[in-house]
């Protein structure tokens, strides 16, 4: 097991001109003048034994520098596809998961690091398990799209961390937090708080909607994490956050 601080080392590294896109439709109008709104709810990937997909082995493998290979692997929805990267030591980017499970422990970070703190999706049975910085959805459209926003909640291994500590991360203080920044390719910037003990002690416990109308018209939306607990520039609160239902106007 590779720290966190390696994990995201090797992320930094490996996502440079990475991108993952994530898109599906539904046939609603949604009082939209006539255009469609379009979810992603990450429903059509199978999933392993253990309730989760991150990839897997293809012809695309490269070195890793780690005596193994990474491989670029896509989930398509209503034609459109989500990119991550595999290898047996590591995954980064946008994984899908339907497992029920709600606690953590670090003897058993796989398959726990997919659970998130409700025991299920928003809507449906499978959520996405975005991990570390750079992870991006991407519109394949040139026009972009008019997004609206999507659920989240938190990972596990976030409220784990946060209220207990490991030996990676300490246990969450009084003006300590955990932060995402969602930033679109027109410069637009969302931030909001999985675990925020600024003012008292809120661990987001419940799928929650966050309203990203603002950004307006966009290609793509890239995660960010930031936070009161670092080493130098690296994370040691683990950079997860889980998201359901990615909505836009088609």
């Amino acid at each position: 097991m590779k720290t966190n601080k390696i994990l995201n080392g090797i992320m930094a590294l490996a996502l440079i001109g990475g991108s993952f896109t994530v898109i599906s439709c539904d046939d609603d109008d949604d009082n939209n003048g006539g255009s469609k709104v379009a979810v992603v709810s990450f429903e059509n990937q199978t999933l392993n034994s253990d309730g989760y997909w991150i990839g897997e082995e293809n012809n695309t493998g490269v070195d890793d520098g780690w005596g193994g290979k990474t491989y670029t692997c896509t989930y398509t929805e209503n034609g459109l596809t989500t990119t991550s990267l595999y290898s047996v030591y590591y995954f980064m980017g946008i994984g899908i998961s339907n497992r029920t499970a709600t606690t953590f422990a670090d003897d058993t970070v796989t398959p726990d690091q997919y659970n998130n703190v409700t025991g299920k999706a928003n809507s449906g049975k499978n959520f996405a398990v975005v991990y570390g910085d750079g992870s991006t959805i991407t519109v394949n459209n040139a026009n972009g799209v008019d997004i609206k926003g999507l659920y989240f909640t938190n990972s596990a291994y976030v409220k784990q961390v946060v209220e207990n500590g490991n030996k990676f991360a300490r246990k969450f203080d009084s003006g300590d937090y955990l932060k995402v920044i969602i930033t679109a390719d027109n410069g637009k910037k969302v931030e909001f708080y999985p675990a925020d003990y600024r003012s008292g002690k809120t661990i987001i416990d419940k799928w929650t909607w966050l309203d990203l109308s603002s950004l307006g018209t966009v290609k793509s939306l890239t995660f960010t994490f930031d936070g009161t607990d670092k080493s130098g520039d690296w994370m040691n609160t683990p950079t997860y956050v889980c998201i359901d239902d990615v909505t836009y106007i088609a």
